[in-house]
């Protein structure tokens, strides 16, 4: 499993809905399918998925 990612490593974050399991890349939370979530883009140019629960937490 490639090592989680921080908050500092996301440039923008976009609204999306799950089509298949995903698992966050800051927490490693699940994301199940039909699940809201944010994809995120990294300062690496990478997109990744990103659980709803970060958005509470660190976009307030």
């Amino acid at each position: 499993q490639p090592p989680l990612l921080s908050m500092s490593d996301i440039r923008v974050t976009f609204r999306a809905v799950s089509q298949q399991e995903e698992q966050c890349a800051i927490t490693g939370q699940r994301i199940q399918p039909q699940q809201e979530m944010l994809l995120g883009l990294t300062i690496n140019g990478e997109i990744i998925a990103l659980s709803m629960a970060i958005a509470k937490s660190c976009f307030r």
